[in-house]
């Protein structure tokens, strides 16, 4: 899952945002103070640099790095191969791997932000 908030840039409540790294557009709503969405990343995107784009009145972008690990088939042990129902309590790659991708997601959005608003600043 990834999020995208428009750092109160967007001239238009509503919008969409597009990216080849996206199962779908994301509907843009109004939220408490600016403008965002959330959706969802292909499986399998190759590691690389994204363009997400939003569409709201007016356009912004934003670069998302995306970097994955190949991880060894694993021979269930225990509880996962008695079948009793039981799990393990931790965070496993899948989890880390989410949780990376929407913190570098949201770092590159800000920055591609705070990078417009002082250029923006710098012609007023």
């Amino acid at each position: 899952q990834v999020w995208v908030y428009d750092a109160n840039e967007c001239t238009a409540p509503n919008g969409t945002a597009t990216s080849q790294a996206l199962t779908a557009p994301i509907n843009l709503a109004p939220l408490s103070n600016m403008t965002g969405g959330g959706g969802t990343l292909r499986e399998g995107l190759a590691a690389g640099t994204y363009t997400i784009t939003l569409h709201c009145g007016s356009t912004l972008t934003a670069t998302v790095h995306i970097s994955t690990t190949r991880r060894a088939a694993l021979t269930p042990a225990g509880a996962a191969a008695t079948g009793d129902g039981s799990a393990e309590d931790h965070l496993g790659i899948g989890d880390a791997a989410v949780g990376s991708a929407f913190l570098l997601g949201g770092l590159a959005f800000g920055t591609a932000s705070f990078i417009r608003r002082r250029r923006a600043g710098a012609r007023g």
